[in-house]
C-alpha cells in the first residue's frame, strides 16, 4: 500500500487568538441551549414511548403463526415462525443466485485514496500559537467514491469520479411468518447477512458484456493479449489485474444473503399481513427480534 504525506504549518496571533475565544464562547453558549431543549425533547420522547409500551403490553395476545384467524383482525398480536420464502433472489449482472434467501446483497469496495489529517497545535512568545497540520494520504478500500477535489492536496491522488458497478440489495417479495405476510418495515430487519462466496464455476455465469464492461477482452490473437479483468478472489470477485497487487480504482464485489431464520414479531394482523399497530395515544408499534420469544419483553 503506498502512502505520503504533507505537512502545512499556520500561525495565529494573539488578537486572533482572543477572537477566535469569544467566538468559540458564544457557540457554547448556544451550543448549551440547543442541548438543553435537545434533553427536554428526549426525555418526551422516553415518556411517550414509554406509554406505547405500555398499552400495547396489556393488549398483546400471543398467536399461532401457522393459522389465520378473522377473530383476531386489527388486533395486536405476537407470533414467533421461522421467515421464509419461496422466491429465488437473482443478481442479473453477475448471474448470481440465491434460491430461498430473504435478502440478496451485492457489495462493491474501490480502492482508492483517502486524506487524514493530525494537528499539534503550541503556544509561542507573545501569545500566539503555531499549529502544525500533518496530512497523510494512503490507499484503501472504500465502498463509496471518496471525493479528492476537496483533498488539501489533492494533486497526485485524484480518485476515480464514480465505480464501474455500484452495490444493490435484493428483497424477496412476499416474505411469510408461517401463513403470515411481513411488512416492509418488518424485513428491513432481517439483517443478518452472512457471505455467500464466488467460485470459478459462478465466474462462468457472468455475461460477456458485463466483461467487457470491465475492460475484459475475450477475442484475442494470443496468450500475450489477453486481459483478464474479472478474476474471484477469497470467494469474492476482483476487478482488476492482479488481487495481490490492487491499483487505483480496483473493485472488490462480495455477494451476501440473509437465510430463513426464526423470529419474534409483535405487529398488528390485517388480513394475513403484519404490519405497524396504531396506539390510542398515536404511537406505532412493530417490533421485531431473532430467535425466540424475547421480544415480549420489550412491552413488559
Amino acid at each position: 500500500m503506498s502512502d505520503d504525506s504533507y505537512t502545512e504549518v499556520t500561525t495565529e496571533s494573539w488578537w486572533s487568538r482572543l477572537k477566535d475565544s469569544l467566538g468559540t464562547a458564544l457557540l457554547g453558549l448556544i451550543l448549551f441551549f440547543v442541548a438543553f431543549v435537545l434533553l427536554f425533547w428526549n426525555e418526551g420522547r422516553a415518556v411517550h414511548r414509554a406509554k406505547i409500551l405500555a398499552e400495547g403490553a396489556g393488549i398483546v395476545i400471543s398467536i399461532d403463526a401457522n393459522q389465520v384467524y378473522a377473530v383476531n383482525e386489527g388486533k395486536l398480536v405476537h407470533l414467533n415462525e421461522e421467515a421464509t420464502t419461496d422466491k429465488v433472489l437473482t443478481d442479473a449482472m453477475f448471474g448470481v443466485v440465491a434460491p430461498k434467501a430473504l435478502k440478496l446483497r451485492r457489495v462493491v469496495e474501490m480502492y482508492q485514496w483517502q486524506e487524514e489529517r493530525q494537528s499539534d497545535k503550541q503556544d509561542k512568545l507573545g501569545g500566539g500559537t503555531e499549529t502544525e497540520t500533518r496530512y497523510t494520504y494512503t490507499k484503501t478500500w472504500k465502498d463509496s467514491v471518496i471525493d479528492s477535489s476537496h483533498f488539501k492536496r489533492p494533486k497526485g491522488h485524484n480518485n476515480p469520479s464514480r465505480m464501474k458497478v455500484n452495490g444493490e440489495t435484493f428483497i424477496a417479495k412476499p416474505v411469510k411468518l408461517g401463513a403470515f405476510s411481513l411488512s416492509s418495515g418488518l424485513v428491513e430487519n432481517l439483517n443478518n447477512y452472512q457471505h455467500l462466496p464466488m467460485t470459478e464455476e459462478n465466474l462462468e455465469q457472468v455475461p460477456e458484456e458485463v466483461r467487457a464492461q470491465f475492460g475484459e477482452t475475450t477475442e484475442v490473437v494470443s496468450l500475450s493479449e489477453q486481459t483478464q479483468q474479472l478474476h474471484t478472489s477469497y470467494g469474492n470477485y476482483y476487478v482488476g489485474q492482479d488481487p495481490l497487487q490492487p491499483q487505483l480504482g480496483d473493485l472488490r464485489i462480495k455477494f451476501e444473503v440473509v437465510h430463513p431464520a426464526t423470529i419474534s414479531v409483535v405487529a398488528k394482523q390485517v388480513g394475513s399481513s403484519l404490519t405497524t399497530y396504531t396506539t390510542q395515544t398515536g404511537g406505532s408499534l412493530e417490533l421485531f427480534e431473532y430467535g425466540g420469544f424475547c421480544v415480549l419483553s420489550a412491552l413488559l
